[in-house]
């Protein structure tokens, strides 16, 4: 922008060149300024409190937490409370943001959305893709939004940018953390409270939001795998239990085979050892047809009577 500004300057075209120059902004790029009433044209990106005019060719995708249009357009969108614009902004430097997500920004502005503080950037990201992003929030939660479609597809990225000016957020929503899984299960057995869902990984905590940061809490989160053989869920374990002892020691590393309820179960249970305290590990992969759950559960305290609770909870799960 400020290199087409400095060329159009030098070329002496300061009254014409500038209108022509905001008409072909507003066309490229997302206003300075996003204020959206909801219409009856809007819906609720599920499990979260945002608010957009979306096409239902858009499916979400269970294992891939995102809406999906084709194969190289989607939308992400990402509520949480975990941490905040307030707090995330200064980490947000546009050089930064190339080197962790491998991407080359090309567009980087500081905007505002329904109020909110917001940064909004386009980039070619590391597949080669069209990105847009756009995080906003206050000192109490942050939003992410990723909209991705081809490189030279102007259309599919004229399609996203109306998607995300018709963004609306409403705080007072209370949104249903399980309302994305696509699942029912009885947490009342463990008594954890939500603490997060990032995407397709749902965190549950015996003190919620309070254990968020807590690597010693009792917990369990969930998390939806893409389709996969016999072979690719072993192979996964593998690599699990790779991640696993990066940080803790595994007493047993065997997987068995076996059934919960009508689904095919793979499990690993163990007693674990992180450095400081001993406890222990339960985690299970369902089969129901195409839909793949990966439950990981872990307790430091009373971990016999979790390992009971954490079993029968698995036990109640059912696939919508």
């Amino acid at each position: 922008m400020r290199h087409l500004l400095v060329i159009i300057f030098a070329f002496n075209l300061a009254h014409s060149a500038l209108c022509q120059e905001k008409t072909s902004r507003d066309a490229k790029h997302l206003p300075k300024h996003i204020q959206t009433p909801v219409t009856e044209s809007h819906a609720r990106f599920k499990g979260t409190r945002v608010f957009c005019v979306i096409s239902s060719e858009y499916k979400y995708q269970q294992h891939k937490g995102y809406y999906q249009k084709n194969d190289h357009q989607y939308i992400k969108v990402l509520d949480s409370e975990l941490s905040n614009f307030v707090q995330a902004r200064p980490y947000f430097i546009k050089e930064r943001l190339e080197n962790v997500n491998k991407m080359i920004i090309s567009h980087y502005e500081d905007i505002t959305l329904n109020g909110y503080d917001a940064l909004y950037t386009e980039s070619v990201n590391e597949l080669g893709l069209s990105q847009i992003d756009v995080y906003f929030g206050d000192s109490s939660f942050i939003v992410t939004i990723t909209a991705v479609c081809g490189k030279d597809d102007t259309d599919g990225k004229k399609e996203l940018q109306n998607i995300l000016q018709s963004v609306h957020y409403d705080k007072t929503v209370k949104a249903d953390p399980l309302e994305l899984a696509n699942i029912s299960i009885d947490m009342s057995i463990t008594g954890f409270k939500h603490t997060a869902t990032t995407y397709n990984v749902f965190m549950y905590a015996e003190n919620g939001q309070d254990d968020a940061h807590n690597q010693s809490s009792n917990s369990l989160r969930f998390t939806f795998l893409r389709e996969m053989v016999e072979g690719e869920i072993y192979d996964y374990f593998y690599w699990t239990k790779k991640g696993y002892e990066q940080s803790l020691r595994l007493k047993n590393k065997d997987i068995t085979k076996t059934k919960i309820n009508d689904f095919t179960a793979y499990v690993l249970e163990t007693e674990i050892y992180n450095g400081e305290k001993f406890g222990i590990l339960y985690q299970v992969v369902l089969v129901n047809n195409n839909d793949i759950l990966t439950v990981v559960a872990t307790a430091y305290d009373n971990t016999e009577d979790y390992l009971v609770k954490f079993k029968q909870t698995v036990e109640t799960i059912k696939f919508h």
